[in-house]
């Protein structure tokens, strides 16, 4: 499955955008979502999406938005497409996916496209955890992980955006070993929590920024409060 937004603010130009890549994923007997917008302003990046971008927007310009991209969701993949062969000079610095011309779409797209599949199914890199979204397997950076929870034989995986946790077939033990070597600890016997996204640690439970807010007893945050400091402390070293 493969998740894709257009955003383009000219309507024939959209129309003709999404046409095209239906098209090319339907060739390629791919199950997928398009879903389009006339406006980068109030989208906030979602995680394993491919964004195809008009660099030349009204507002917020595909570049500043390729930036929020690159910042928040560096899972998600950035192809500009433009009529406009020079912005594709102005893009060079963000190290752009793709740049698409508008006069050559068909075959800019099918190119973007094919990249994208290539670094989708490469193989599993220890920075990237395997889980199941929308019934297909993907890999999505250990970096951006909110917690994990234990749940039997497979692991929920709390990601910022999702409202439900996303799932990996992998037993706690195993990806706690594998979390160990990223910025993680282990809360009591069920919970993997990303120091990065931790705000608060209260008597009872670890408020994290986004807000989500995880109970524990005593015995297990006393425990956590002491190897929190330790990591924190040998990070800054």
């Amino acid at each position: 499955m493969i998740k894709c937004m257009l955003i383009e603010d000219n309507p024939d130009d959209m129309k003709l955008v999404r046409k095209t890549l239906d098209a090319i994923l339907e060739e390629k007997d791919i199950y997928h979502i398009i879903q389009t917008s006339s406006t980068a302003v109030g989208i906030f990046p979602e995680p394993l999406t491919l964004y195809i971008v008009d660099i030349d927007l009204p507002e917020l310009s595909g570049l500043d938005f390729a930036m929020r991209v690159q910042y928040w969701q560096p899972s998600s993949a950035i192809a500009f497409c433009s009529a406009n062969k020079n912005f594709v000079w102005n893009s060079q610095p963000l190290d752009s996916f793709f740049f698409i011309r508008k006069d050559n779409l068909d075959t800019d797209l099918r190119n973007a496209v094919n990249k994208y599949l290539r670094n989708y199914k490469q193989a599993p890199n220890p920075k990237f955890l395997e889980v199941i979204w929308n019934d297909s397997k993907v890999r999505i950076p250990w970096e951006n992980i909110l917690y994990i929870q234990a749940q039997n034989c497979h692991v929920k995986v709390y990601y910022p955006g999702q409202k439900e946790p996303l799932l990996s077939y992998r037993r706690f033990k195993s990806v706690s070993t594998e979390a160990s070597s990223h910025m993680f600890l282990k809360l009591g016997r069920s919970h993997l929590i990303n120091l990065s996204w931790v705000d608060q640690l209260r008597e009872e439970s670890i408020q994290l920024k986004n807000g989500d807010c995880i109970p524990a007893g005593r015995v297990a945050l006393t425990k956590f409060r002491k190897e929190y400091l330790e990591k924190i402390a040998k990070e800054m070293i």
